[in-house]
């Protein structure tokens, strides 16, 4: 299932909104890291520390990314995605948990995204 992982530059400060596999797991998502450890999407969710994901029409805030191995990525896809992954050489995945309803985007550096 594809979603939309808005995320700030962390060089430019640009907004950028990049396409993604990610399943929800728990209170949580979890995204394979397409394009490697060093794909832009990933540092500069890294270097944030949360971000905010359209999946399935609804927007969730995401915080605490952590990279985790295939055995604790695989209980939120198929077994075909997974196989798939594989077969392309992706075995790292991260995930991130959904902020808790107090979390406030002052605690960060700069606002993610502006709200209307």
């Amino acid at each position: 299932m594809v979603g939309v992982i808005h995320h700030r530059g962390r060089k430019s400060g640009r907004m950028y909104a990049t396409p993604l596999g990610m399943r929800p797991l728990g209170d949580a998502f979890v995204m394979p890291r397409t394009f490697g450890e060093n794909a832009a999407w990933y540092l500069n969710v890294k270097a944030a520390g949360w971000c905010v994901v359209t999946y399935r029409g609804r927007e969730y805030t995401l915080v605490e990314p952590q990279v985790i191995e295939y055995s604790a990525a695989a209980p939120a896809f198929p077994r075909y995605e997974l196989l798939q992954f594989r077969l392309i050489g992706i075995n790292e995945y991260l995930r991130m948990r959904q902020a808790p309803a107090d979390w406030s985007e002052s605690t960060t550096r700069a606002p993610l995204m502006a709200r209307a």
